[in-house]
């Protein structure tokens, strides 16, 4: 703050703040991103073709059918003022 005139140290201290919590808020975001790319990157690599090992290690244990799917909701009954009721 001794760089700027006593009138703009305030400014000047609240750009210093700005720019701190920009980059505290951003560098890890940025870290994060890189190293999850690089992990999901080498991931891929090792897990091709693991599937199909899974499926005859299974045997006879190996589902046939589809997966069950979620029971049909029943419908809301209208309300009185139009309006969507919350249930």
């Amino acid at each position: 703050m001794n760089a700027v005139p006593l009138h703009m140290t305030g400014m000047a201290s609240g750009a210093t703040s700005l720019v701190r919590e920009f980059g505290q808020g951003l560098g890890p975001a940025v870290i994060s991103t890189v190293a999850m790319s690089a992990a999901s990157a080498a991931l891929v690599g090792k897990l091709s073709g693991a599937d199909a090992g899974m499926e005859a290690a299974a045997g006879p244990l190996r589902s046939s059918t589809p997966a069950a799917t979620a029971p049909a909701r029943r419908p809301r009954p209208p309300s009185a003022t139009g309006w969507p009721s919350a249930w």
